[in-house]
Formats: structure tokens, C-alpha cells, sequence
């Protein structure tokens, strides 16, 4: 399901103005190349890709999004990987051990950062890199959680 948001000044396309933009309902693949945590730590310099991915428009274009609008729209794209339904169905991951990590930056884990997790996740449980691309935003969102979990809380 989109999200129509209605911005406050059109954006400019030749001559053409663009007064609303649609958002699609996210989903992994659209969230390639960028880190949850920059997403939900409100990172504003990854924005206009992002936004630029999500809405179909240019980065030049996001440049003319204001400061309102953008705050609006990143409350949405935030909302989507927050917002789980009722009966979350949530990925059970065991403990990486040195070999699951192998080819990959902790630091990258650490900053939820999708293509990393697209390596990591399939090894630690039992959902194949197709299941792991299909996954709703919130389970995405929990897996990475989750993960960094393994890295920042000592063992008991």
C-alpha cells in the first residue's frame, strides 16, 4: 500500500510541478545499500537517495523537498520498518560464530546494513537469502536488532 504525501512547495520538474509524492510500502530489496540504523537515526545525507529510490525521483529533485516535508516523509519510511502487525512472525538466529561472519564488516552489522545482513541472517537461521529478501520491514528491522544483539551484550 503507497503513502501519498502532499508537500507543502511543488517540486520543480522542467515545467512540470510535483505537488504530492507516492511512497511505496517497503520492502527489502528498495532498502539495498543503506543501514537501518542511518534510516531510523534519521540520517538526512542518505535521504535523497532514499527518498529518490522510494518516490521515483530525482536527488536534485530531494534537494528541493523542505524541511517539513522531508521530516513527513522520513516519519513514513521510519513507520513502515517500526510497524509490525499484531502477531509479529519474527526470524529465530543463533549465535554467528567466526565462520558466519566471514566477508563481512561488524561494523556493518553493527549499522543494520541490509547487504550484510543479506550474507549473515541466511547462514544463522533457517531462511534462505530468497526468504530474506521477501521479508516485511519489521522483521527486517528485528533481525537486525537482533544481530547486533550477539555483538554488544556480553555473554551470560
Amino acid at each position: 500500500m503507497a503513502t501519498t504525501i502532499d508537500l507543502s512547495q511543488p517540486i520543480t520538474r522542467g515545467k512540470k510541478k510535483i505537488n504530492q509524492l507516492k511512497l511505496p510500502k517497503l520492502t527489502v530489496p528498495m532498502l539495498k545499500g543503506f543501514m537501518l540504523a542511518d534510516i531510523l537515526g534519521l540520517d538526512f545525507t542518505i535521504m535523497p537517495e532514499l527518498i529518490g529510490r522510494l518516490a521515483k525521483i530525482s536527488e536534485v529533485e530531494c534537494e528541493q523537498i523542505e524541511p517539513y516535508d522531508l521530516a513527513k516523509i522520513t516519519k513514513v519510511i521510519a513507520s513502515d520498518l517500526t510497524t509490525a502487525p499484531d502477531k509479529p512472525d519474527f526470524i529465530d538466529l543463533r549465535k554467528p560464530d567466526s565462520g558466519n561472519l566471514r566477508g563481512v564488516s561488524l561494523m556493518a552489522l553493527l549499522h543494520m546494513d541490509v547487504d550484510s545482513m543479506a550474507i549473515v541472517v541466511p547462514r544463522i537461521s533457517s531462511v534462505t537469502k530468497e526468504e530474506f529478501i521477501a521479508l516485511e520491514p519489521y522483521q527486517l528491522l528485528q533481525a537486525g536488532k537482533d544481530l547486533s544483539g550477539f555483538f554488544v551484550n556480553p555473554p551470560s
